[in-house]
């Protein structure tokens, strides 16, 4: 008995780090998506403005890196938010 009653100590105790990690998981990704797209329009709205005529192939790279994670962010957005977590649904 004292066995299994420590196995199962251990699997809750499992379960509930599984559960806090795919939690922070989440979070995480709306931390990153938030603080990039901030970066993203103050780069576009101030710094790309300004040096386009002087670096034009650079910025327009820029702009093409951005709006790659503008769709992917669009991507991860409309999937299940178990599979952002990595748990099978």
């Amino acid at each position: 008995m004292r066995s299994s009653g420590r196995i199962n100590a251990l699997i809750l105790q499992l379960l509930d780090t599984l559960v806090q990690t795919a939690d922070r998981r989440e979070t995480d990704y709306a931390t990153v998506k938030h603080e990039l797209q901030g970066h993203m329009h103050v780069e576009e709205a101030t710094l790309y403005r300004r040096m386009e005529r002087s670096m034009h192939k650079r910025i327009a790279a820029s702009i093409e890196e951005h709006n790659s994670f503008r769709k992917n962010f669009g991507r991860l957005d409309r999937t299940h938010p178990e599979r952002r977590r990595g748990s099978p649904v």
